[in-house]
């Protein structure tokens, strides 16, 4: 049950869940009912797929989803699947965050904080932006972000799902990881890949499985220089790490 309080119609949409029409959320095009404010409705479905997906307002959505109504579902399989050590979620997102006294609703201003510029403190969240000026693995950035903890030997599946407005190509050092799912998808053993650079477009969710075999604290990111950028230079944005225990 989804219990609205807001002070607008708001909605779910279940992100590559295939639902009935009714439950997938969009009322403009289905018969899906708008949540009103303070109001409750209750999703009744069946899951019949097995994997990372995402769910997300589909009311308004540059307003409720750029200020984050949004997060990541894991599906499992009844015998839980492919065994691993450690399972990892991280979720891309993308913020405009407002100067004190900015007018809101601008797609940007000249005197708006750039990316890697905005210092500590307590801000409005502009979700009319086209430029943003924060970019978050799971709602926080470096150095606030969880390092992803592992113990040498273990096998890691990391969960790669993006819910903002670009791609991400997110790189891992030190190890080369296998793409063994897309968008909820298993892929065949012929189809799985290596790599150390994922990128993941708008809507697309990537399961990557790794062996920690090479022990260290290493650099997990996107690898657009911006996102990854701090106030006074420092490291920051969407970054996290791989930390041996």
């Amino acid at each position: 049950m989804v219990t609205n309080k807001l002070t607008e119609p708001t909605r779910v949409h279940w992100h590559g869940l295939i639902v009935p029409n009714k439950m997938d959320g969009v009322p403009a095009v289905e018969d899906s009912p708008k949540i009103e404010p303070g109001k409750s409705f209750t999703y009744e479905f069946t899951v019949k797929q097995a994997g990372t997906f995402m769910y997300h307002s589909h009311v308004n959505t540059k307003k409720q989803e750029m200020m984050g109504l949004g997060g990541m579902l894991v599906s499992l399989p009844k015998d839980n699947g492919e065994k691993v050590d450690r399972d990892y979620i991280l979720m891309t997102q993308e913020w405009k965050l407002e100067k004190p006294g900015s007018k809101m609703g601008m797609m940007m201003s000249p005197d708006d904080y750039g990316e890697g510029e905005v210092p500590p403190g307590t801000y409005e969240v502009n979700p009319e932006a086209m430029m943003w000026n924060i970019f978050t693995f799971n709602g926080k950035q470096l150095p606030d972000t969880t390092p992803l903890t592992v113990k040498k030997g273990e096998k890691v599946k990391i969960r790669l799902g993006n819910l903002s407005m670009e791609s991400h190509p997110i790189h891992l050092h030190g190890h080369n990881a296998t793409v063994v799912a897309k968008d909820g998808v298993p892929l065949k053993k012929s189809a799985q890949y290596e790599v150390n650079t994922v990128n993941i477009a708008p809507g697309e969710t990537y399961d990557v499985v790794f062996t920690a075999d090479n022990t260290g604290t290493w650099p997990l990111h996107c690898h657009l220089p911006h996102h990854t950028a701090g106030p006074d230079g420092k490291e920051g944005g969407m970054f996290t790490s791989v930390k041996y225990q």
